[in-house]
């Protein structure tokens, strides 16, 4: 098949768990098709991680400049949101689209025979090219289900009132456009039954993967340090370290033990935790594996959140034993004791890592099993496949959009 694959987030460098999907399905298909990716910088890219990207794909690589800042203003705010409540699309997906992207998607996409979205914000072109070419979007999040418990403006009046605006903006975005496309794609079974209730029809289901891991972690050797994996910027990883750090944290620190926080721009709240003993503020890390090496053991505290998690399956990957709160193991089938450790509260994830540090050889049987999950279910080379039978029943399609096909397809 000759693959268009469009994404408003360029996958390099792989600083974040959403370009680590999005980089490794684009790895995948373009390692068995012919693909030609248009993908919006995500500040100005130099030549050379262009040139890279292009390498590892073995394919044509098109950039579009990212859009200028967004001023702060209390006018500026008040006429994008104004913008996007008449547009019914939330603001952040309008400010995030590229119109040289959209212009050339269009110009190409008679050449192709399935289209891609690699990331949630470029489902904005889906409605735009759907009528040219088969479009499949790959979906990270179903935000129509998501944004429904999430307050991200706080409680008050105020807060409800945008909280309710943008899951309507949301919704009144995600729908047609998933309804547009020829396919869409979730990442776990979960996802697929909340899409479902939202929008009543059940897309095709794919489990989050990433390139098959490296066993680098050494358990019983490695010093008392754990590992937490995560992206600054996505408030859910940042709202649930702070409340482990903060509530359980201190005793495991005064013991001895390292807690390495690794991750792009951590903000000041999370920078003024290197006061709490033992924890260690290292930004983003370019060498993960060698982070990874000198961790006994990790923790993925979350309590906010959808879908399978990368910075799970990259940990787990590894070989390292994980104490884990069961949303960050959303999708991936584990047993408490046996592939990791789950704890529903900060105390337990803390007692849950003593356990590991306590006995190291029964933790490195943990981090093998739970590693053996990763390489059965979750890599690449395990559901790929499964991806291209979404493509192909698209491209079998053709440009018929996906809510015309509800009957046909009883649903499903």
């Amino acid at each position: 098949m000759r693959i268009l694959l469009l994404t408003n987030d360029f996958p390099l460098p792989v600083d974040a768990g959403g370009v680590v999907r999005l980089l490794g399905l684009a790895e995948t298909l373009a390692a068995r098709h012919e693909v030609h990716l248009l993908a919006r910088e995500r500040s100005p890219t130099p030549p050379e991680l262009i040139a890279a990207l292009s390498a590892r794909l073995g394919s044509p690589v098109e950039t579009f400049p990212a859009p200028a800042p967004i001023g702060r203003g209390a006018m500026t705010k008040a006429a994008r949101w104004t913008r996007a409540t008449m547009r019914r699309t939330p603001p952040w997906v309008l400010t995030a689209r590229s119109e040289p992207l959209a212009r050339r998607a269009v110009e190409l996409a008679p050449d192709f025979d399935v289209a891609v979205t690699l990331d949630d914000n470029a489902s904005v072109y889906a409605e735009e090219i759907a009528g040219l070419l088969p479009v499949v979007l790959d979906k990270q999040n179903v935000h129509g289900a998501s944004w429904v418990d999430l307050r991200p403006y706080g409680r008050g009046v105020r807060g409800r009132a945008l909280h309710a605006l943008t899951l309507a903006q949301l919704r009144a975005w995600e729908g047609p456009a998933s309804a547009a496309a020829g396919a869409v794609v979730v990442t776990s079974d979960d996802e697929a039954s909340r899409f479902a209730g939202v929008y009543g029809w059940r897309p095709q289901v794919v489990p989050s993967a990433i390139p098959t891991p490296r066993l680098v972690a050494d358990p019983v050797a490695a010093p008392a340090s754990v590992a937490w994996l995560g992206d600054h910027t996505y408030f859910a990883n940042v709202d649930g370290l702070l409340r482990f750090v903060n509530e359980a944290w201190a005793p495991l620190g005064r013991s001895g033990v390292s807690l390495l926080v690794a991750g792009r721009r951590p903000p000041a709240e999370v920078r003024a935790l290197a006061r709490v003993p033992g924890v260690e503020i290292l930004g983003y890390v370019d060498d993960l594996d060698a982070l990874l090496a000198r961790s006994a053991a990790a923790v993925v505290p979350l309590w906010w959140g959808v879908g399978i998690k990368m910075k799970t399956l990259t940990l787990m990957g590894a070989g390292l034993p994980l104490a884990a709160t069961p949303i960050a193991l959303e999708g991936v089938r584990v047993h408490d004791g046996m592939e990791a450790l789950v704890a529903e509260s900060p105390g337990d994830l803390a007692a849950a890592l003593e356990r590991l540090l306590a006995d190291r050889a029964a933790a490195a049987e943990i981090g093998r099993r739970g590693r053996e999950v990763v390489l059965a279910a979750h890599t690449w080379d395990a559901v790929g496949t499964r991806f291209e039978q979404a493509l192909a029943l698209a491209a079998e399609r053709g440009t018929t959009p996906r809510h015309g096909l509800r009957r046909a397809a009883g649903g499903s």
